[in-house]
């Protein structure tokens, strides 16, 4: 992240007396192949952190990791894959739950996402999610 607000401050710093549009575009299309390229490299981590400790009590950290990239990449079936994992080995997590209640969401699966913002709201003591003035709060 903080390579891409350098490459974003750096290229943002030579636009004057440039065309805004076309640094603008430049400055985009840097951090799509970022993203890319960080997708390619932390999901090989992640595989890799799951296989050599498949018992490990946190093992659902790099399985939502795998599942919010593919999130992010608009994979939603895939992403419902790895979340569901991470919510199958850590249930109590609101944050596991809270990405999946999203990608049920995108894929119109309502009911299921409905029941999962309900249990994060009952695992966070009722204030996660509880309205959209609180997420703007």
């Amino acid at each position: 992240m903080i390579a891409r607000l350098d490459v974003g401050m750096s290229s943002w710093q030579s636009v004057s007396g440039c065309n805004h549009r076309r640094e603008f575009s430049r400055v985009r299309t840097r951090g799509e192949t970022t993203r890319a390229r960080l997708s390619e490299e932390v999901i090989p981590l992640a595989e890799q952190a799951i296989r050599l400790s498949p018992r490990d009590p946190l093992i659902g950290v790099p399985y939502s990791l795998i599942g919010t990239i593919h999130l992010l990449q608009s994979h939603i079936a895939a992403a419902i894959v790895w979340l569901e994992k991470a919510r199958s080995a850590m249930p109590r997590s609101p944050l596991h739950r809270s990405r999946l209640a999203s990608a049920y969401a995108l894929r119109g699966e309502t009911e299921c996402a409905s029941a999962e913002l309900t249990e994060v709201r009952r695992l966070s003591g009722g204030h996660l999610f509880s309205s959209i003035a609180h997420l703007k709060a």
